[in-house]
C-alpha cells in the first residue's frame, strides 16, 4: 500500500520499479512553516537515487509560504532542495552542494519564489533548474559554481522572472541558459541583469 495518492504515471514499459528512498525533509500540502540553521547530508554512496520531481534533500509539495533559511544540503544522491506546486517559497543564505542532481529544483507551477544569496556549488547536473510553468521568482546575489551542466536553466513555460546579481562560474555547459522550445513552452518575459559570467563551458 502507499501512503499518498499517486500523481505520476509508473509504466512497467519504462521498468518502474518500488524501492524505499524518500527526502530527508519533506512537506506536503504544508503553510507557514520555517527551517533554519541546519545541515542534511545526504550520504549518497548508501542511498538510492531520488528524481527531483518527487524528491530531494530537502523536498516540498504543494506547500506555501515556507522558508528555509541557513540550511545547507550535501552529498544527496538527487536534487538538494527541490519545491513542486508551491507558492510564496523564501530559500536564503543556503548552500547545496556535491550533490547528484540540481543544487535547487523549483518546478510544477511553483510561483513567486526568492533565492537569495544561495551557493550552489559542485553539483552533478544544474545550480539552479527552472523546471516546469514556474513563474514570478526573484534570484538574485546566488553563487553557482562548478555546477556539472548549467549554472541557471530556465524553460518549458517558465515565465517573468528576476535573475539579477548572481555569480555565475566555471560550469560544465552555459551560465545561463534558456532551454529549447516552441513559442508556446519558452521561458518568457525574464530579467536578467548585472550578473557574473565567467569560465563557463568548461565541459562543452
Amino acid at each position: 500500500g502507499v501512503s499518498r495518492m499517486l500523481t505520476h504515471g509508473y509504466n512497467r514499459a519504462r521498468n518502474a520499479i518500488v524501492r524505499t528512498v524518500f527526502p530527508v525533509i519533506s512537506g506536503y500540502d504544508l503553510a507557514d512553516a520555517t527551517v533554519e540553521n541546519l545541515t542534511v547530508d545526504g550520504n549518497r554512496s548508501e542511498n538510492g537515487y531520488l528524481d527531483g520531481c518527487r524528491g530531494g534533500g530537502v523536498f516540498l509539495s504543494q506547500a506555501s509560504n515556507v522558508t528555509f533559511k541557513n540550511v545547507t544540503v550535501r552529498d544527496y544522491n538527487g536534487d538538494g532542495i527541490s519545491f513542486q506546486q508551491t507558492t510564496d517559497v523564501l530559500i536564503e543564505d543556503c548552500v547545496c552542494h556535491d550533490n547528484k542532481g540540481h543544487g535547487l529544483h523549483p518546478g510544477s507551477g511553483s510561483v513567486r519564489p526568492i533565492m537569495r544569496r544561495v551557493k550552489c556549488v559542485n553539483n552533478e547536473v544544474d545550480g539552479i533548474y527552472y523546471c516546469l510553468r514556474v513563474s514570478f521568482s526573484l534570484t538574485e546575489d546566488c553563487t553557482l559554481e562548478g555546477n556539472g551542466q548549467d549554472g541557471i536553466s530556465v524553460g518549458a513555460r517558465d515565465t517573468d522572472h528576476v535573475i539579477r546579481r548572481n555569480t555565475v562560474r566555471n560550469s560544465g555547459r552555459h551560465g545561463i541558459y534558456f532551454r529549447q522550445g516552441d513559442e508556446a513552452r519558452a521561458g518568457h518575459r525574464c530579467l536578467v541583469e548585472a550578473n557574473v559570467l565567467e569560465g563557463n563551458c568548461a565541459k562543452e
